[in-house]
């Protein structure tokens, strides 16, 4: 299960750097090419029932949808972090968004955002990354 999980993180990884990597563009472009927007409160609850309640089908594609929404959580994350190598902590971070949709428990009272961000920020520094010392600006 976790290769997959990993393999998917590579391709996300990918993706955003590409989108990282781009040139400065107009307003329109940013628009039309950015991440998708959060989900609401709503899409949120009826996604995350699906996830924890579904079809095998269902629950795949529920899990895509909340993973795809939160992206931009993980980007944001990981600006915080100082390290030469962005895609290898975008890759950890969605590993990290995973494992929090996974683990996530909504009778809790917190909305995903909320955990998700604690678990992206809780497994990007017990990594090490090519042993490469990288420092945070997130302070405990």
């Amino acid at each position: 299960m976790w290769e997959k999980v990993s393999k998917m993180a590579k391709i996300t990884a990918q993706t955003l750097a590409k989108k990282q990597a781009k040139p400065k563009r107009s307003h329109q472009e940013i628009t039309t090419n950015s991440f998708p927007k959060p989900l609401g409160q709503k899409d949120e609850a009826h996604f995350l029932s699906l996830y924890h309640t579904g079809m095998a089908a269902e629950k795949e594609q529920a899990k895509n949808i909340l993973i795809e929404h939160n992206l931009r959580l993980v980007a944001h994350i990981v600006k915080k972090f100082h390290h030469p190598d962005t895609d290898d902590l975008i890759s950890i971070g969605t590993i990290g968004l995973i494992k929090g949709i996974y683990s996530f428990k909504p009778e809790k009272g917190t909305r995903l955002a909320t955990y998700a961000s604690r678990c992206i920020e809780n497994v990007i520094p017990t990594q090490r990354l090519n042993d490469t010392p990288f420092t945070s600006l997130i302070t405990a």
